[in-house]
């Protein structure tokens, strides 16, 4: 399915001319739809509906969000964020800002990426302050749920106890063991909350907004507001996220499932010299050195990286799915030379196979194979000729579409 090419609408016409008259600078985008192929342009209008392009021949193009896997923002750039902390909301936001507490205590947050918002301390994870932005240690203790005290980190220690308040540049922490205690915010390295209200993830189509330098936060864009987007989060924060420092804007709902969120129902890999004991083992949304999946030239923020011979079963049966969409190719981290062969089978029936044989630098190959009728799905890593010699690849983008 193809994007419609349509003329606007009143909505649509009333929605450009408000762009126009906000002088909004063009903002190139790269948009990726489920079913059909990529589109380029320059942003026209964004709602938590539907996106128009721009089209680089003059036309309009509208998509829903929905049949949507992703908008990507080729120019975006880090902004400098000195300063800046890490906000953790339980619904998995994490947005780098500064923060500010008033006389009574209520925290808000502004920075180079946001404009100014209020937080919901009842919304928290954990804040990860300017001396904790290389503590991976503490990052990852931060994205826990279910924490039953608060926790202060600090730069030689750390303490369970109750977080009191946050006031210029003091921390108040009545810690179980020491009692009540304050610290300059430059010896804090993160503080992680008790869990107050358990997060519900939503159903239906929502978005991610991934920032440059770092940060990402879930929910609903409104509309777009000069060279800003003023931004819903899941948990009804209002804040205005500044487009050229954001990378992408990624859609969830229950229409596409990438196989790299789901566990194979089998799984046979081989080592790449036989009789060895090294197996090659495939990875979720990297390749399999663990670096970032670039297949090709291209990069694909999610997908499988596996190594001949690996041979991936999934049972599919009942799910609804119509369609499997991919690009096979070689991993541009191994080594030149080898020759593989990447082929899809269907209830064990092979339907996909690269022919010629793929070699690094080769562009990716698309995959788009109906599945209304099949039960299981096989993705398959295979050595091309005698040698082993760079038979390492992936899956980009590996998903299932209703």
């Amino acid at each position: 399915m193809r994007p419609r090419l349509a003329r606007p609408g009143l909505a649509a016409l009333a929605l450009l001319a408000a762009l126009a008259a906000a002088r909004a600078a063009a903002v190139e985008v790269l948009v990726r739809p489920a079913d059909s192929d990529e589109a380029r342009g320059t942003l026209a209008g964004l709602d938590g509906k539907a996106l128009l392009l721009a089209g680089q021949s003059g036309e309009t193009l509208k998509f829903e969000l929905v049949d949507l896997m992703a908008i990507e923002f080729p120019a975006a750039a880090a902004p400098a964020g000195e300063g800046c902390a890490r906000i953790f909301t339980a619904s998995g936001d994490v947005i780098p800002a500064k923060l500010e507490a008033d006389a009574a205590g209520r925290l808000s947050a502004s920075g180079p990426w946001t404009g100014k918002f209020e937080v919901n301390a009842k919304d928290l994870l954990g804040l990860l302050l300017p001396a904790g932005l290389k503590d991976d240690k503490v990052r990852d203790e931060l994205a826990k749920p279910g924490r039953r005290k608060d926790k202060v980190f600090l730069v030689n220690d750390e303490m369970e106890g109750s977080f009191e308040s946050l006031a210029g540049n003091t921390l108040k922490f009545k810690a179980d063991v020491l009692g009540a205690m304050e610290y300059k915010l430059e010896d804090v390295v993160g503080l992680a909350f008790a869990e107050l209200r358990r997060f519900k993830p939503p159903g239906g189509t929502y978005c991610v907004a991934e920032l440059a330098g770092g940060g990402r936060v879930a929910g609903h864009p409104v509309k777009l507001d000069g060279e800003g987007l003023e931004w819903r989060t899941l948990q009804g924060a209002e804040l205005r996220l500044v487009l050229s420092a954001v990378v992408a804007i990624r859609t969830r709902n229950a229409r596409v499932t990438y196989l790299s969120e789901l566990t194979p129902d089998a799984v046979e890999e081989k080592p790449f010299v036989e009789g060895l004991p090294f197996v090659w083992k495939h990875r979720a949304d990297l390749d399999v050195f663990g670096k970032p999946l670039v297949l090709g030239g291209v990069k694909f923020r999610r997908g499988l990286g596996a190594a001949a011979y690996a041979k991936l079963t999934y049972k599919i049966e009942g799910a609804g799915y119509k369609r499997f969409k991919a690009a096979a190719g070689i991993c541009d981290s191994t080594a030149a030379g080898g020759k593989t062969a990447f082929r899809v089978l269907l209830d064990g029936k092979e339907v996909f196979a690269t022919k010629p044989l793929l070699t690094r630098g080769t562009k990716p190959v698309s995959v788009d194979l109906s599945v209304e009728k099949a039960r299981e799905l096989s993705l398959i890593i295979d050595f091309g000729d005698e040698s082993d010699l760079g038979d390492i690849g992936g899956w980009g983008d590996a998903r299932l579409v209703k």
